[in-house]
């Protein structure tokens, strides 16, 4: 979406976009492509973030689940048995 002071994240968010295209080319490979939009995950490079109960609580109202995710929950979208039929396309893993 676009908005004030997000245009570098706003390009680079259209140009993954444009990889669908190497879906396509790769797919006889067998070799998927999928992009994914997750909410904040629980990485080391987050943690700071969170140290700040006035930012967690901010960020966590907007999530509708009401919790980060862990990396588990983006490997189950694009990175398992039942997602094989999955290239392409776009997955939003943010909580809603």
């Amino acid at each position: 979406m676009g908005a004030s002071n997000r245009t570098v994240y706003c390009i680079i968010k259209h140009a993954i976009e444009g990889l669908k295209a190497m879906a396509v080319e790769l797919a006889p490979n067998p070799i998927r492509v999928d992009s994914i939009y997750p909410t904040f995950i629980n990485l080391p490079m987050i943690e700071n973030f969170f140290n700040s109960e006035e930012f967690q609580q901010e960020t966590l109202t907007k999530i509708p689940l009401g919790n980060v995710g862990v990396v588990e929950y983006i490997m189950g979208a694009v990175a398992s048995d039942a997602s094989r039929l999955v290239t392409a396309s776009s997955q939003k893993v943010d909580g809603g």
